[in-house]
């Protein structure tokens, strides 16, 4: 997703913002370079295409059309008369727009992340692509106002049909398609492939331009890669992991949103009228439950719009549900699993071979590094080449102090990565980039100080590591059992901690994903006021100071958790904490940390402060007294409560001997 806000302090780290024939991973054909006295210049245009697609499927939505207007910009590469390129389709973030202009000096001159991802795809031009990048229904010129839509979150029967009619447009403009005025000098290979209006196709974005690619790979067989940046894999989990809200990120997100204009769609304007800065009551909402009985209500105030929000509906949990976990690749996950078919088609549903690249922060609070691995093992485990590079990018949370990193992995010039992922996989051209790309690398930079100093190690491995490790080079990092009570005094720098290893020399990592066989939550003594919540992450305790490593926490509502709750998949048979990275030291203490109250859950209540962030946060006013400007009250907490935990397993090794793994440094 994007960010916009006056939010400079956002606006590089708030971005939310198959079926058919296959083809495998054969190289392509490469079309051989034409030579000319004088090549046309690199180029962008603007277009808007009006799609057979309804604007929304939603009847309670203001405005309803049989079609729909979406814009978007092509930009074109130098290129002499009879030249064809491979096409790379982007789309933004949530709340963001279309890119528009080709990069002017085609270097990525960005620092962080997710602006680098958006300069790299405006320098794809000058590497010998075609461009499309488009306005999302909801989203700057493809509104309801101007005939567009509404924000269906990737709907696969909405955003990702009219993503497919561009395709379908670029082909007709293409010298094979020969339909269209615009002679688009387009790649195409239907001939050889044997699907209709075929081109050489990728694809790539952040969050929510993340998001369309695996669903749209799923159903459009055109698309030969996809490299996702920063998605999500299960959006369920994603906005209500442990069946608990995330009430910081949601709230963000909705604060782009009301401040980017995003026309949503009823049921989601009912979401962040709940969940946003616009509900004085939206830190009463810290459960599934909670948001379900809120959502429910047709005399909430909420629900049907207020002063500053969109008008909204009713809806029912299993509704909500069933819309948000409908739009990522959980969805296809558990179609397969269950042998399905995909609505309206005959068949069961299988992925085909996508090769994939992957690259997702560690300390990305919206959408952490084990979504990006249930990603990468359901398109490797349908036979695609996939990598996984991890970052100290991705979604920051300004209340939590966060500020985003760059997008390399260590050494890894994950930037060189993708121009030489895509010369790969759509010219047959192999780099040194893509060579050197391993097919795992997680960056294990220091949480510690790491927003004064970026540059960070990392390490490359075979496969993600998954709780304790055996074998050499492996410290086994395994608790049996155990229990903790956590009381109003754990918040901020002060959790309870759990220790689960001992690390008695330098040079070992913790690098993977956490889990645990069961975590069971009840009331503490004295009991809360509200349902209890266990906030936990992963913790080191060195020097006297405890590290909440990658600033990674995840809730855990009362009863007892054997898996994670809507992750859509029916091989998840124990719990996944987020993935993270971090390097060792002797004396260190690593496990579990305990939160009573995080920052990360704290709801937005307000979009101007004088801090410089733009928000004010605060935990529930039932539980700890109003913060003071600019800042959440993390000083006392009342959600009381105990945990008892099972087989806590942390993935702890020595890079260059535990098998597969190597350190790798930056320059």
């Amino acid at each position: 997703m994007s960010p916009n806000i006056p939010i400079a302090a956002l606006a590089a780290v708030l971005l939310l913002s198959g079926c058919g024939s296959s083809r495998g991973t054969a190289a392509p054909d490469v079309t051989a370079p034409i030579s000319c006295a004088s090549k046309l210049p690199r180029s962008a245009k603007d277009y808007v295409l009006e799609v057979g697609i309804p604007s929304d499927s939603d009847p309670v939505a203001p405005i309803l059309t049989p079609t729909t207007r979406i814009a978007y910009t092509v930009m074109l590469p130098e290129r002499c008369p009879g030249e064809t390129f491979p096409v790379i389709v982007q789309s933004h973030g949530y709340s963001g727009t279309r890119l528009k202009t080709v990069d002017a000096d085609g270097l990525v001159g960005a620092t962080a992340h997710f602006p680098q991802i958006d300069e790299l795809v405006q320098t794809l031009p000058w590497k010998g692509y075609v461009v499309m990048s488009y306005d999302e229904r909801g989203h700057g010129d493809s509104k309801p106002a101007n005939g567009g839509g509404y924000a269906r979150i990737i709907d696969p029967e909405a955003e990702v049909r009219d993503a497919s009619a561009i395709l379908d447009w670029l082909w007709e403009q293409s010298p094979t398609g020969g339909k269209g005025a615009e002679q688009l000098p387009v790649q195409t290979e239907h001939t050889r492939t044997g699907i209709a209006k075929d081109l050489r196709i990728g694809t790539i974005g952040l969050s929510y331009g993340g998001g369309f690619e695996m669903t749209l790979a799923a159903l459009d067989p055109r698309i030969d890669t996809i490299v996702p940046n920063g998605t999500w894999h299960n959006l369920v989990y994603s906005l209500l992991p442990g069946d608990a809200t995330k009430n910081g990120f949601d709230g963000l997100l909705c604060v782009l949103a009301l401040q980017a204009g995003v026309v949503n769609t009823p049921l989601v304007a009912t979401t962040c009228n709940l969940l946003g800065p616009t509900n004085v009551l939206a830190n009463n909402i810290r459960t599934i439950d909670d948001f379900a009985a809120a959502g429910a209500d047709p005399m909430n105030p909420a629900v049907n719009g207020n002063p500053l929000g969109q008008g909204g509906r009713a809806f029912t949990k299993d509704e909500a549900l069933a819309f948000f976990f409908g739009r990522g690749s959980a969805y296809f996950q558990q179609l397969q699993e269950q042998r399905q078919p995909y609505p309206g088609q005959s068949k069961a549903f299988k992925l085909r071979p996508v090769p994939a690249l992957f690259i997702q922060g560690n300390r990305d609070v919206l959408f952490n590094l084990t979504e990006a691995y249930w990603n990468q093992r359901y398109f490797q485990a349908a036979g695609g080449e996939v990598r996984l590079l991890s970052t100290e990018g991705g979604h920051m949370n300004p209340l939590a102090n966060q500020k985003e990193g760059p997008v390399n992995c260590g050494g890894i010039d994950s930037l060189a990565a993708i121009y030489g992922w895509f010369d790969k996989q759509l010219k047959g051209r192999t780099s040194a980039a893509y060579s050197a790309l391993p097919p795992v690398c997680i960056s294990v930079a220091d949480t510690p100080g790491f927003n004064e100093v970026p540059a960070g190690a990392a390490v490359t491995l075979s496969a993600v590591p998954v709780g304790s490790l055996s074998g050499s080079g492996a410290q086994p990092a395994l608790l049996a059992s155990g229990a903790v009570s956590v009381t109003p005094a754990n918040v901020g720098a002060n959790p309870a901690f759990v220790k689960v290893a001992d690390i008695a020399e330098d040079g070992l990592v913790l690098a993977g994903i956490p889990s645990l066989a069961s975590i069971e939550v009840a009331a503490g003594t004295p009991g809360s006021l509200v349902t209890p919540v266990a906030y936990v992450g992963v913790g080191i305790v060195r020097g006297g100071s405890t590290i909440l490593v990658d600033d990674e926490v995840t809730p855990f509502v009362a009863g007892l958790h054997s898996s994670n709750r809507n992750s859509g998949s029916a091989t998840n048979s124990q719990v996944l904490l987020p993935g993270v990275g971090e390097r060792l030291q002797t004396g260190d203490q690593v496990g579990l940390v305990f939160f009573c109250g995080h920052v990360q859950y704290s709801s937005v209540i307000s979009t101007s402060s004088a801090s410089g962030l733009g928000i004010v946060g605060n935990f529930d006013p039932r539980l700890s007294p109003p913060a003071g400007a600019g800042a959440p009250n993390l000083s006392i907490c009342g959600n009381n409560y105990v945990a008892a935990f099972s087989n806590v397993a942390l993935p702890i090794f020595r890079p260059g001997s535990y098998a597969g793994s190597a350190l790798n440094l930056p320059p």
